[in-house]
């Protein structure tokens, strides 16, 4: 109450805000003087200010419990090249897929060639894996007797998985530094998870075939999944997993290898008796790949 005069708030909250809704003086007569509108004013802009504060921390809470929403400055820099390469080199983009069935190491492999070739002095891009990234959203896998919803799943995946490799080689390209777009799993990988009648019928509603989906690879490595790995009763996998994990590791690994099969630059790494050299392997592959394109170049 102000010199005789009711001050009304009315906050109206939502989900996740406060917003000051209506501000209004509701006054038992006229105003008494210039004292009181201006007193009355102070404190509405008071008012006014301070819910406007308690709104912006609100929301500020909200972003920091929305990882979708949080810029991890460590993941936005790691693939910064430490060095820069001179001449024609500077205008090479190389995409490359890893791919291979389950306990492959494909995201160990990832964090290893990032650290490597940085240091050879590449910007290296690490495109997400599109199938986890919407199943993360929410959506849900059909399963491989899923019928038109699996077709329907499967081709929004490979649309969105086309989109995002032309936007990672746009953006990359446009640098005018030398660049390595990794990509987990590949377009020709949705093969292995579909019937070969419904994986037909996918290319043709978009209307793809498989050598326009190979050339936009300049290079597939094949990591054999340790499943298949001559080693693995020597290894703690053995006694962790059940012998149909292994069995469905082993059959999809199978598939895979069959999906790339007509890939020119296709390269199957096995495993040996220590994850070091399987990853030490597949990086000479990539850089004996990347050496020869740069001396078309040159």
């Amino acid at each position: 109450r102000v010199h005789g005069d009711t001050l009304l708030i009315l906050l109206v909250t939502v989900p996740g805000r406060l917003m000051l809704k209506n501000l209004s003086f509701v006054a038992a007569g006229m105003l008494a003087g210039a004292s009181s509108v201006l007193a009355g004013l102070a404190l509405r802009n008071f008012l006014v200010q301070r819910a406007l504060r308690l709104e912006q921390r609100v929301l500020e809470e909200e972003e920091e419990h929305n990882p979708s929403h949080t810029l991890d400055l460590s993941l936005a820099e790691r693939g910064r090249a430490r060095t820069s390469l001179p001449g024609a080199r500077s205008y090479l983009v190389f995409s490359v897929v890893l791919t291979g069935g389950p306990l492959s190491g494909k995201s160990a492999c990832c964090k290893y060639f990032v650290e490597q070739l940085t240091a050879e002095g590449y910007d290296v891009y690490l495109a997400p894996e599109v199938p986890t990234l919407l199943l993360n959203a929410g959506c849900r896998y059909p399963k491989r007797e899923g019928g038109d919803q699996l077709q329907d799943f499967e081709s929004s995946l490979m649309q969105l998985q086309w989109q995002l490799e032309n936007s990672f080689f746009r953006i990359a390209l446009s640098t005018g530094r030398p660049s390595v777009i990794i990509y987990d799993r590949g377009l020709l990988d949705v093969q292995a998870f579909v019937p070969h009648r419904m994986w037909t019928s996918i290319l043709s509603a978009n209307a793809w075939s498989e050598p326009t989906l190979l050339a936009r690879y300049d290079l597939v490595i094949h990591l054999m999944t340790a499943a298949a790995s001559p080693f693995l009763e020597e290894t703690s996998l053995a006694s962790k997993l059940k012998a149909e994990t292994i069995s469905l590791a082993r059959e999809l690994d199978q598939s895979l290898l069959h999906c790339w099969s007509e890939h020119p630059m296709r390269c199957v790494v096995p495993n040996f008796g220590d994850f070091a050299t399987k990853k030490q392997r597949a990086l000479q592959h990539l850089l004996d790949m990347m050496r020869a394109r740069e001396q078309i170049y040159a």
